[in-house]
């Protein structure tokens, strides 16, 4: 890792229909968009000519202009198809979603001087299992080997940080970007999960195909009024130049382009039903593989599209006014063979006229998140609002729209278009859930709050699970077990030749200070686990804590506890034995249980400051694999055991033996266990360790065996905390060694 790119750790890229968007981001949280073409975000179309390379970009768009047959605008609505049509030949899909991710990575490795660790995809709404292999695929095609893959509506939900989410209640995301999604996520103990999702044509395609019959019917209208007021015998007044500034179309125009019945407003309505998200959707298919140009080509679709975004900051925008494709020297669609109108007219969108247009794409998209939340079957009362994602997000009014025709408090999330990259890169643990399969709701109510009335189930508490529970329980039971079995096996004897010399305590130190270590992980491990649900249910407004904050306090906790449960056990082995043993038995605790609880708090702290949270969780990635917890403390209560009964002298000379033998080997299986991360290095260290452990295990050597395993452990929570400061921990389970 360069100097350069030592603080950037991952990127998160979302591919989009229209667009991709892309960000870098940092341990600490900060992060910062990539641009493409001097823009905050890439054009996702993709060309291709022959046998050549896949442009993406302004390149691509350029190529485009010459040879539109190489030129597909939404490679990600098309990549499950083997072979899509480009040119004179066939691309598979993969590859072309892959040629869009390639760009991304260069790019991100110009910005931050070198290739990142980690990088993150956006899986869109609504793509199953089938979808996400295949986007996968494309990212390894594109060189990551490892990529992260992390659900829109769930990463939003856990880390949009305009609403807060309690445990067991519910949010609906709302992706408006070309096309509507809208999904019903709720929260759990262990993370969120979606449980409805409805996806329709309600997005920026459908708003900027309003947008271009408007002026492509206005365009021919003033053209030919001009052309009729040239005429000979026209009458003077009526010889003028064309006007520049047309808002909207009259309706007579707007009809004269229509088919006959047709009314404007039917210009924008998809024939195709609503239909939920689903990975063998027909109509979802034929809607993204289909073109979408009504009245004007996809060319004029650009600048329609970029001056209807740039109505979000600024009242009125001018752009080359559409000609009719029946001019000389025009392409299909209006577009003149050069590029540039030949008449040079200009025409003015006003935002007053985006957000007119906008308006029943947007009823639409509130439709749709009334049908998810009803498919969803959750109380009205348990709902904590709604948050608007995507670039039509953008658009003014949106969200006041929205929440009058659901009646959920809807927050536009600032920069919507780079909301779900932004969330996904900084999300922690996801387990996937898998599409919800419920059938279309009958009919679309106008409002939310009359669809649902407060007849359900009362909500419950989010059972934690079973992974959960047992993680800090197993570390817990072993060392309660060898501190009172040390404790226990102890014996006390006075002096035979000075009966006034203080009393000697006979016992098992190294056990001792193997169960106050113990003690220290069992409690970081109950504070990894159950740190984020002892999160508060209402956080002020203006007062986010760090998302690593409830880890973080809850490590901090566990080792304070575990180091007050170690000073414990000196004090109850002093007052069994009735003697003045505290001191010592305390050396035998807390010398152990401070250093572990000082890596356990490091790594806390890198927690609090930004370090990634792997996709098997905190919990699971910070609870000590339980294999060479129960072989250790086998091994070591064995010893105990053994060295401190009266046997007869066959036994003593035999099975005695027998016994540190094999407590040497489970203590040498232990230490490998812990010592390496990887099977085959765990295997190979284990041979010398056993072996030496077996040669010189006995009662007198049991605080070096104990020592020795101690040590391991430590290795274990360095090589932990060293990954959240470098790195982050793999998002692989198999680094859980369970």
């Amino acid at each position: 890792m360069t100097a350069v790119n030592a603080a950037w750790t991952r990127v998160g890229i979302d591919v989009g229909s229209a667009t991709t968007v892309a960000v870098v981001c940092r341990t600490d949280g900060l992060w910062q968009p990539l641009t493409f073409d001097g823009q905050p975000w890439l054009r996702s179309g993709v060309y291709r000519r022959g046998t050549g390379p896949v442009l993406t970009g302004a390149q691509a768009l350029a190529a485009a202009m010459a040879d539109p047959a190489g030129y597909l605008p939404d490679p990600a609505g098309r990549i499950s198809t083997a072979a899509v049509p480009l040119g004179d030949g066939t691309v598979p899909g993969v590859h072309l979603v892959g040629a869009v991710v390639r760009r991304v990575l260069d790019e991100t490795e110009r910005r931050c001087g070198g290739p990142l660790p980690e990088v993150v995809l956006v899986v869109p709404p609504g793509w199953g299992p089938p979808r996400r292999a295949l986007l996968r695929e494309a990212a390894q095609y594109a060189g990551v080997r490892e990529p992260v893959l992390r659900p829109a509506a769930e990463a939003v939900a856990a880390h949009g940080q305009a609403i807060d989410v309690p445990v067991a209640r519910w949010i609906v995301v709302c992706d408006l970007g070309a096309r509507a999604a809208a999904s019903v996520v709720r929260r759990t103990v262990t993370g969120y999960e979606v449980l409805a999702e409805i996806d329709g044509d309600a997005g920026g395609d459908r708003i900027d195909e309003v947008l271009a019959i408007q002026l492509a019917t206005a365009s021919t209208a003033t053209a030919s009024t001009a052309t009729a007021s040239t005429a000979p015998g026209a009458p003077p007044e009526a010889n003028s130049t064309a006007s520049s500034g047309v808002d909207s179309p009259t309706p007579s125009g707007a009809s004269a382009q229509m088919p006959a019945g047709a009314t404007p407003t039917d210009a924008w309505h998809d024939p195709t039903p609503v239909d939920e998200i689903s990975d063998s959707n027909p109509h979802r298919t034929a809607r993204t593989s289909r073109a979408r140009p009504v009245a004007a080509a996809w060319a004029v679709r650009m600048t329609v599209r970029a001056a209807k975004e740039a109505t979000a900051s600024t009242p009125a925008v001018l752009i080359p006014a559409p000609v009719d494709s029946n001019t000389p020297g025009m392409s299909p669609g209006g577009v003149p063979q050069s590029g540039v109108p030949a008449t040079g007219a200009m025409m003015v969108i006003t935002s007053a006229q985006v957000q007119a247009a906008a308006a029943p794409v947007i009823d639409t998209a509130t439709k749709l998140i009334c049908q998810a939340v009803q498919a969803a079957e959750v109380p009205a009362e348990t709902g904590c609002g709604l948050l608007l994602i995507g670039g039509t997000a953008a658009i003014p009014g949106t969200a006041d729209r929205i929440q009058a025709g659901t009646g959920l408090a809807t927050h536009a999330l600032p920069g919507p278009a780079l909301a779900a990259a932004c969330a996904a890169t900084n999300a922690g643990r996801y387990e996937p859930s898998p599409a919800p399969n419920a059938s279309q709701p009958q009919g679309i109510l106008a409002n939310i709050r009359s669809t649902m009335a407060p007849t359900g189930p009362k909500p419950t508490t989010a059972v934690p699970s079973w992974s959960q529970l047992f993680a800090p329980l197993i570390p817990a039971l072993a060392s309660m077990l060898l501190a009172f079995h040390a404790v226990m096996s102890g014996y006390v004897e006075n002096s035979t030749w000075a009966p006034d010399a203080d009393r000697y305590l006979g016992i098992n130190d190294g056990q001792l200070a193997m169960a106050a270590v113990l003690a220290v992980i069992a409690s970081a491990a109950v504070g990894a686990n159950y740190g984020p649900v002892l999160r508060p249910d209402q956080i002020p407004a203006g007062r986010q804590p760090p998302a690593g904050l409830p880890v973080a306090a809850g490590l901090l906790s566990g080792a304070g506890i575990g180091v007050a449960v170690a000073a414990l056990y000196a004090g109850i082995g002093a007052a069994y034995h009735n003697g003045p043993f505290v001191l010592r038995l305390i050396q035998s605790t807390l010398v152990a249980a401070i250093p572990m609880a000082a890596i356990v708090a490091i790594a806390a702290y890198l927690i609090f400051r930004g370090a990634p949270e792997p996709e098997i969780g905190w919990g699971l990635a910070l609870t000590v694999p339980h294999p060479p917890i129960v072989l250790a403390t086998i091994a070591m209560a064995a010893i105990t055991l053994a060295a401190n009964k009266t046997y007869p002298p066959d036994f003593m000379a035999t099975w005695q033996s027998a016994i540190f033998r094999c407590s040497g080997l489970l203590l040498g299986l232990a230490t490998a266990y812990l010592i390496a991360e990887r099977r085959r290095t765990q295997i190979i260290s284990a041979i010398p360790l056993t072996v030496i452990m077996m040669l010189i295990a006995s009662y007198n050597t049991a605080k070096t065996l104990a020592t020795i395993w101690i040590v391991s452990l430590a290795c274990w929570w360095i090589r932990r905390t060293w990954q959240i400061g470098a790195y982050g921990i793999p998002n692989d389970r198999r680094h859980a060694n369970r």
